[in-house]
């Protein structure tokens, strides 16, 4: 089962604040399966949900997009 409050506290607001210049955020489903999130209760509320990450992952790299590692 996830732990909701794992995250860091402003995990949060960073992600609102990059949603607010245009960052799309996507939410593996299988990974919300596996670790027990509800979907409501993701906050912020993601863009889309996808049925596997991963595969999205290749979708957008395929189509040039860039993966940042930090």
């Amino acid at each position: 089962m996830g732990k909701l409050g794992a995250r860091p506290a402003q995990a949060a607001e960073l992600a609102r604040e990059a949603q607010g210049t245009g960052v799309r955020l996507i939410v593996c489903n299988t990974a919300l399966q596996h670790t027990g999130i509800p979907r409501d209760q993701l906050d912020p509320g993601p863009d889309q949900i996808v049925p596997r990450g991963v595969v999205k992952l290749a979708e957008l790299v395929s189509l040039g997009h860039q993966v940042i590692r930090v």
